[in-house]
């Protein structure tokens, strides 16, 4: 099912259509995961109106149909979230070019709004080799490296590392 605004997989299709995709991946493919999460979106509406918030959403997810071939899984997970499975991925580089790709694109098309420009986008990103990946442990790492990237100072990308990996 698609979500009406953007027209990007919901969160529930998204989940069942990458852990279909995992299951189907062949042994040379690095299962993977992005997350994007747009930058102080609570603040947008105020700031600029609930049309102006919307317009960005639907912006952002036309950025990622440009940024992913047509057979990558790309949804909407949550209000100001996307998150993207890569499929064919054989090298961790390929996940951080995309990344560094969709973090200028944004900023490029809201440059002319203020100096700094109105949108920026922070990007978590987990790889895993083997059938060890699952959807929950993707997720919990691109979450972790999505953490780092906005702790960082956010308008930032991240690949989760096993430095990362913390005692509860």
């Amino acid at each position: 099912t698609r979500e009406p605004l953007t027209k990007l997989l919901n969160a529930d299709s998204f989940s069942q259509e990458v852990a279909n995709s995992l299951d189907e991946l062949p042994k040379d493919v690095i299962p993977n995961l992005m997350i994007v999460d747009l930058d102080d979106f609570a603040s947008w509406p105020k700031m600029y109106s609930e049309i102006s918030s919307d317009g960005a959403l639907i912006e952002i997810g036309r950025i990622l149909k440009r940024a992913f071939r047509g057979s990558d899984v790309i949804g909407r997970i949550d209000v100001d979230r996307f998150a993207i499975l890569m499929k064919g991925v054989r090298a961790s580089n390929i996940l951080l070019e995309r990344a560094a790709y969709i973090r200028q694109t944004v900023k490029d098309v809201w440059s002319d709004y203020s100096n700094n420009g109105f949108i920026t986008v922070s990007i978590g990103i987990a790889a895993m080799h083997g059938k060890e990946a699952t959807l929950e442990r993707l997720n919990a790492r691109a979450l972790s490296a999505l953490n780092d990237a906005k702790s960082g100072g956010r308008d930032n990308y991240v690949l989760y590392n096993s430095d990362m990996e913390r005692l509860d």
